[in-house]
């Protein structure tokens, strides 16, 4: 089964797991769930620290790919297609 986290949960993850519920976060650790997120959540990323409204402890590609590896999860485009 695949997963699809929004920015929330991504962000939260990374740097507040306490707001996590447990049900989040053993869907987050299932071995048998694929974490997916959209590219949308990596521009809304961007745009927050861009602007100001989001603080990381490091550069946004090292947030973002430290994140991924620590979840094991991917990035997958947004298309019109299934």
């Amino acid at each position: 089964m695949t997963c699809l986290l929004d920015t929330h949960i991504l962000l939260w993850s990374a740097l507040e797991p306490e707001k996590l519920s447990r049900k989040t976060l053993d869907i987050i650790e299932n071995q048998e769930k694929s974490l997916v997120i959209s590219t949308a959540s990596v521009w809304e990323i961007v745009t927050k620290v861009s602007i100001g409204k989001l603080n990381i402890p490091m550069d946004i590609e090292a947030f973002i790919r430290t994140t991924l590896s620590r979840l094991n999860a991917r990035i997958i485009d947004i298309t019109l297609d299934d």
